[in-house]
């Protein structure tokens, strides 16, 4: 079985040069439609924040996202997408807790 160095730069230009990361940030003040989109973005990528969404694309799916997205804003609401190239380096304080992308009820 083949080992890959994640770190090599051969690796990344092979299986990443077709990618990019696409952040979402969305105040909406429906909660239904909140949640539409919170499990339309969870299928493209996993939540950062409350209302944030990093994800990492295709142009294809890419461009599906935000035909998606295109059709489902409405005048009240506030989306905001960052498309961000491969020379964009990202620092993470803190740790990304497992349970980020699950619901939380409160009884």
């Amino acid at each position: 079985m083949e080992t890959w160095d994640l770190l090599d730069e051969d690796f990344e230009s092979e299986y990443f040069e077709d990618t990019f990361t696409v952040v979402v940030i969305y105040d909406i003040i429906s909660n239904k439609r909140r949640t539409f989109l919170k499990d339309l973005l969870n299928s493209y990528g996993y939540r950062i924040q409350r209302s944030a969404f990093e994800c990492v694309l295709t142009k294809e799916k890419c461009a599906s996202l935000l035909k998606k997205i295109d059709a489902f804003v409405e005048k009240d609401d506030l989306i905001r997408i960052y498309k961000l190239n491969q020379n964009v380096k990202k620092v993470v304080y803190g740790e990304r807790l497992e349970t980020e992308n699950e619901d939380y009820y409160f009884l």
